[in-house]
C-alpha cells in the first residue's frame, strides 16, 4: 500500500491523468503482480490531530511472491522506465505493508479511505463495526511502514447511486453516522473520498 502525492507544481487533474494513464500501463506490467488498484482522492473529508494532508492517491498492490519482490524487480527490463515515469509526477510517497483480509468486501467505485495513527486496535475494531451498519467496511493493520506514518487503513465501500445526494453528504460529514465514530478513536488521521480504478485482480492472469 503506497500513499502518493503530486510533484511540486503539478495540478491534481494532471496528477490523476498521468497516474491512471501512462503510469498504470507501465506498473501493471510489473512481474508477479496479482492485484493493482488505484484509489484517486476526490476530496478530504476529515483531518485530525497532526496528520498531514499530502496525498492524492492510494495504490494497493499485491504480488504472487512478495519475499522475492526486490530481486524480481531488480532484473525487470522496464525498471528504469518505471523510475523515470515516477519522477514525472510523484512527490510525497509513503509505503506500507498491510495485512489484507482473505475475503474483503467487494470494491466499490466510490470509497471512503481512512488513514489512522495512534489509535488502539480495540478502538479501530469498534469504529469498523459501527461503520459497517451503514456500508461494507474493513480495516487493515500496517505491519511495516515508513517511520511516522500510519497504523491502520480502513476502507469503506460506498454506493452513492443508491442514495440521494443530500443523504450521502450527511453520511460523509464529520458528524454523520460513519465519520463520527472515527473522530473518537484517538490519535491522528485523515479521511478521503476516492474513486477507484481497478487495473488488475488475481483472476486476470488465469
Amino acid at each position: 500500500m503506497t500513499l502518493i502525492g503530486p510533484r511540486v507544481g503539478m495540478t491534481a487533474a494532471a496528477f490523476h491523468a498521468h497516474w491512471s494513464g501512462p503510469h498504470a500501463e507501465i506498473a501493471k506490467d510489473l512481474p508477479g503482480l496479482t492485484y493493482y488498484v488505484q484509489n484517486h482522492v476526490m476530496r478530504t473529508l476529515w483531518q485530525g490531530g497532526q496528520a498531514q494532508d499530502l496525498f492524492l492517491g492510494i495504490a494497493e498492490v499485491m504480488f504472487a511472491d512478495p519475499d522475492r519482490l526486490l530481486d524480481t524487480i531488480a532484473t525487470w527490463p522496464r525498471r528504469a522506465e518505471l523510475h523515470e515515469d515516477e519522477a514525472r509526477f510523484l512527490g510525497a510517497r509513503i509505503g506500507n505493508w498491510t495485512q489484507h483480509p482473505d475475503n474483503p468486501p467487494r470494491i466499490a467505485h466510490r470509497r471512503m479511505i481512512l488513514l489512522l495513527c495512534g489509535a488502539s486496535a480495540a478502538a479501530v475494531r469498534d469504529a469498523v463495526q459501527a461503520i459497517s451498519q451503514h456500508a461494507p467496511c474493513h480495516a487493515e493493520p500496517v505491519l511495516d511502514g515508513d517511520a511516522g506514518a500510519i497504523d491502520w487503513i480502513v476502507f469503506v465501500e460506498l454506493s452513492p447511486e443508491r442514495i440521494a445526494a443530500n443523504s450521502m453528504r450527511q453520511m460523509l460529514s464529520v458528524t454523520g453516522p460513519m465519520l463520527r465514530h472515527v473522530t473518537e478513536v484517538g490519535g491522528s488521521g485523515l479521511a478521503y473520498l476516492t474513486y477507484t480504478q481497478v487495473n488488475r485482480l488475481p483472476f486476470d492472469r488465469f
